[in-house]
């Protein structure tokens, strides 16, 4: 996928069966994503997102590439959850670096789940979500 990215050949065939890849295992594990998390076509804002980010959610090579705001997160004094499946895009080591860098963080890996924890593992998500609120009462 990298050799394809840096060479713009992003839509061939080869780096679109390599992102499938990439997608079953980092973005959702499930077999069919649910339709009511879908956003309609036409309305995803893609081709901003692609400029901004890259074709893939696997590597950054838009305008945004160097973007880094962790520095500035010991600024956010607000409780924050941060909340990663096992096999997240965003990953568990990226997880802890964020958690390690917000003063008022807690930290909930969800296992056997990727970026999409919230379909794939429901029920562990929402007890996760909801004992950070009761510790906030």
């Amino acid at each position: 996928m990298i050799k394809h990215e840096h060479l713009g050949t992003t839509k061939s065939r080869d780096y679109k069966e390599a992102y499938e890849v990439y997608t079953k295992h980092y973005v959702f594990r499930g077999d069919v994503y649910p339709s009511e998390f879908s956003t309609p076509k036409g309305k995803n804002g893609a081709a901003s997102y692609e400029k901004m980010w890259g074709p893939s959610e696997a590597y950054a090579n838009g305008t945004m590439k160097d973007w880094n705001m962790v520095p500035r997160l010991r600024e956010i004094t607000t409780p924050c959850l941060v909340i990663a499946g096992e096999y997240d895009e965003l990953t568990p080591k990226q997880a802890k670096i964020t958690h390690n860098e917000l003063p008022n963080s807690h930290l909930v890996i969800i296992p056997d789940a990727s970026h999409c924890a919230h379909i794939e593992k429901e029920d562990e998500y929402l007890v996760a979500i909801n004992e950070f609120l009761e510790e906030l009462e």
